[in-house]
C-alpha cells in the first residue's frame, strides 16, 4: 500500500498553490491594474507591481483562504481578487466572519463565498475599504512559503 507522508502532501500543496499564484499573479494585474494596494513601503497601482511580489502576496492570501477550508480553485481565485479589490483582511470585517466561518448560509466552505455578494452592502464593503491593513499582506507568510 502506498503512504503518503505529511510533509509529502506538503510539498504537493505547495506545488499547486505556487502553479495557481502564477495563473493569478498576471490575472489580476491586468484585470485590476488600477486598483490601488497599499503596502508598508507606499502605495502602488497593481499594474505597477512586480509579477513576484503579487505571487507572493496571492500566496499570503491563499493561507487566509485555506483557514476558511476554502479548497476550490475558484474559490481561491474569488477569495484573492476581494483582497486585492478591497483590503487583505476583508475576512476580518463581522459580515464576512459570519458568512465564511459557519453553516448559516451554506454547509461546506466551498457554497459560502458566492453569499458575500448579495449579503454586504456598499456600506459593508466601504467599511472592509476602510480598514485596510497593509499588514495582512505579511500574514502567515511562513506558512504560506513552506
Amino acid at each position: 500500500m502506498l503512504t503518503i507522508r505529511p510533509e509529502q502532501l506538503a510539498a504537493f500543496s505547495l506545488n499547486a498553490d505556487r502553479l495557481l499564484v502564477a495563473d493569478f499573479a498576471p490575472y489580476v494585474r491586468k484585470e485590476y491594474s488600477d486598483r490601488e494596494v497599499h503596502l508598508a513601503t507606499g502605495t502602488f497601482q497593481i499594474g505597477e507591481l512586480p509579477i513576484e511580489l503579487i505571487k507572493s502576496m496571492a500566496l499570503v492570501g491563499l493561507a487566509r483562504a485555506r483557514r476558511w477550508g476554502l479548497t476550490w480553485e475558484s474559490n481561491l481565485f474569488g477569495y484573492l481578487a476581494l483582497m486585492f479589490c478591497f483590503a487583505p483582511n476583508f475576512d476580518e470585517h463581522h459580515k464576512v466572519r459570519e458568512i465564511l466561518g459557519g453553516p448559516k448560509f451554506a454547509p461546506a466552505p466551498n457554497l459560502r463565498l458566492d453569499y458575500l455578494e448579495n449579503y454586504l452592502t456598499d456600506d459593508d464593503w466601504s467599511d472592509i475599504s476602510g480598514a485596510y491593513d497593509a499588514s495582512a499582506w505579511n500574514g502567515p507568510a511562513s506558512e504560506a512559503q513552506r
